[in-house]
């Protein structure tokens, strides 16, 4: 056997052997190749960078195409009215529950458990042992997945001192889009000598990801979809603070209060923030410990 017969007999083997991944903006389980040696070393790539590269993760974004056994952009599902009941999906439009299932999947088919190493800071014990904590991603994030559904949702406030009306569409954000937030966000960072507090401006520019489309007294500002992440910023910070700040009192008193108490992406992070972790030698617990971004090394 030579080289290029071996390759052709790991086609064909590749090709009978697929797995199943749940999809949830389809609902149902997708059937994906198996892993090669390049793939895992594009998906570990991010373990010998020390900041995000958005290369490298777009490079990993782009395996869900590669190793997806079925053509899903162009396989929208329709009712009896011609309404989309699932959409034409891609690298470019899953969202972070797609991706985190799709990841955990990867991870089911290597036999890849998510592993941290910690070191205990406690003055009281005292202890600074070491010690390894290893995350179970399928039954952490198995519900929140499965009960997962699209959302299209709308927010309307009036500007108590000009009378203007804001009206906003919104919707799940795509990992493709995320990338270029957190891309954006750590440009920011580099390039603002007075080293903004990150935290605070990611809870101030992230509802621009969820906003599809933007209405000014009824008038829709057309050009909007199509605006850079930088352009769609400036004018967001030209929106009267009442409507993107301050609260009003209200149950939903602004659009990002709106935000982080309707969309699941928002519960995705409390869920991940609040994950416990404890010593196992002196019993100490440490919260906040993890954000989303950790869930996608290897």
């Amino acid at each position: 056997m030579k080289v290029a017969d071996a390759v052709k007999a790991l086609n064909q083997a590749n090709g009978s052997h697929l797995d199943p991944i749940y999809i949830p903006s389809l609902g149902r389980e997708v059937m994906f190749y198996p892993l090669s040696t390049a793939d895992v070393k594009t998906l570990t790539r991010m373990n010998f960078l020390d900041e995000f590269d958005i290369q490298v993760e777009g490079i990993k974004l782009a395996l869900f195409d590669k190793l997806c056994s079925e053509d899903l952009s162009d396989t929208a599902v329709l009712d009896a009215n011609g309404k989309e009941i699932y959409p034409a999906i891609s690298a470019k439009t899953i969202n972070q529950f797609d991706y985190l299932s799709f990841l955990i999947g990867i991870r089911q088919m290597l036999n890849n458990k998510l592993t941290y190493t910690f070191t205990c800071f406690n003055s009281e014990k005292p202890c600074n042992e070491q010690f390894t904590y290893e995350i179970d991603m399928l039954e952490k994030f198995d519900d929140i997945i499965t009960n997962f559904k699209r959302q299209t949702e709308f927010f309307e406030r009036t500007d108590e001192k000009t009378g203007n009306i804001w009206k906003f569409g919104l919707t799940n954000f795509s990992m493709h889009d995320y990338l270029f937030f957190k891309f954006f966000m750590n440009k920011l960072k580099e390039t603002d000598v007075d080293s903004p507090d990150l935290e605070f401006e990611t809870q101030f520019v992230k509802p621009i990801l969820y906003i599809k489309n933007i209405w000014f007294n009824d008038q829709l500002i057309e050009d909007w979809p199509t605006l850079s992440f930088p352009e769609k910023l400036s004018f967001w910070n030209k929106i009267p603070p009442n409507i993107t700040v301050n609260s009003l009192g209200t149950e939903f008193g602004t659009l990002p209060d709106f935000i982080q108490k309707t969309f699941w992406e928002e519960k995705l992070v409390s869920l991940i923030e609040n994950i416990n972790v404890m010593c196992p030698h002196c019993g100490k617990i440490y919260n906040g410990s993890f954000n989303f971004d950790d869930f996608f090394m290897f």
